[in-house]
């Protein structure tokens, strides 16, 4: 082409132009952004990052704070109790333990998702169902220790008249001895009650299944170790602080030994925050009503992904038309997950996680681009 015939404003490339290692290195960066990664890499174990520890030490926690104000509301109440009857005895003491430990663990809960919202609707769901179960079931622990104390006492009786015990210190060793199972099975139902506030508060059937097996043990064991506590005073505050303390601990280890997909925040305003994903359809956003919110973050719509397992296979789709998802750096609407899949939300990045083996092998299924 002569220099007359040139058209202006035009750029003029050659193949010598082409053919460099800039260039080659960008269309191979390109061609490896375009493909879609159908299998993991194999033999290549995702690295920990602590948040199941965090989840179990949240709990811990929570529970042990949650025996500390049980026990100073028990000892600030005693006087207004004083001379009351058994049942209003027995069903106070119930009711403070197990009203004060549920709240707590869930409100710390909630706290820990740094979210106003969240904490709000934790305490609706909380406060009622603490109240109503620890009363309702505080009534039923009332009538099972009662039977099981005249029982002892009965038994007590014969040894006495029998000349078995001769002494107070005796009488008072033998129902102390024989007090650990009693006591144990009463307090269970408070963990009980615990787990079932908890659960409901969770709004998850599959939750409150493993909370109440976790308050259940955690409740057993405290009771049956209280009366090994030297001293009343600090039989009760290390008794039932201990308590609290089992009743999170149970929890929080039997949740993290039989979940199977969760979520955990890498980056972000919640970094270090897990999720157990017990429900099929799982919605993030920065919304309040989402299952998973994430906060601090502008960028992030009120609702910006689903979720979804179905047949041993989990995706997640985008669910704002014009902010798809970001997947392994791979854009589009639509993805298959694998254990250790990151996912980008604005500058939130969270791990998708599973103990499914099928997940592991291949991702499966198509993914519709933007």
């Amino acid at each position: 082409m002569t220099e007359g015939n040139q058209e202006p404003n035009k750029i003029k490339i050659s193949l010598e132009d082409l053919n460099t290692e800039a260039v080659n290195q960008r269309v191979q960066d390109m061609q490896a952004a375009q493909k879609v990664v159908m299998v993991r890499q194999v033999g290549i174990p995702t690295k920990e990052s602590g948040a199941s520890f965090r989840a179990i030490a949240t709990f811990s926690g929570a529970g042990l704070l949650g025996g500390l104000v049980a026990f100073s509301s028990i000892r600030l109440t005693n006087g207004f109790f004083a001379g009351s009857s058994t049942l209003v005895s027995n069903l106070s003491f119930t009711f403070l333990l197990a009203f004060w430990i549920s709240l707590v663990i869930v409100l710390v809960e909630a706290v820990s998702t740094k979210s106003a919202s969240k904490i709000g609707q934790a305490a609706i769901f909380a406060i009622p169902a603490a109240i109503v179960f620890s009363l309702v079931l505080g009534f039923l622990t009332h009538l099972l220790y009662s039977a099981f104390q005249e029982n002892l006492y009965n038994n007590l009786q014969a040894l006495i008249q029998n000349g078995a015990i001769t002494t107070d210190a005796q009488a008072i060793e033998y129902q102390r001895d024989h007090n650990h199972i009693p006591r144990g099975v009463a307090w269970m139902f408070i963990g009980v009650i615990g787990g079932l506030t908890i659960g409901l508060a969770s709004r998850s059937g599959k939750r409150l299944l493993m909370t109440v097996l976790g308050g259940a043990l955690g409740g057993f064991l405290g009771g049956f170790v209280f009366d090994f506590m030297p001293g009343e005073l600090s039989a009760q505050v290390i008794g039932i602080s201990l308590l609290g303390l089992l009743i999170g601990v149970s929890m929080s280890l039997i949740e993290q030994a039989t979940k199977s997909q969760w979520i955990e925040i890498v980056t972000g305003g919640m970094a270090g925050k897990q999720f157990i994903l017990y429900k099929s359809d799982i919605v993030i956003g920065s919304a309040s009503n989402s299952d998973i919110q994430l906060i601090k973050d502008s960028a992030i719509p009120s609702q910006a992904a689903r979720i979804s397992t179905r047949n041993n296979q989990t995706i997640i789709e985008s669910l704002h038309p014009g902010i798809p998802c970001n997947v392994e750096g791979q854009v589009g609407n639509r993805f298959p997950l694998f254990d250790g899949a990151n996912i980008q939300f604005g500058s939130t990045q969270i791990r998708y996680r599973s103990k499914s083996k099928s997940e592991d092998v291949a991702l499966g299924g198509p993914v519709v681009r933007s």
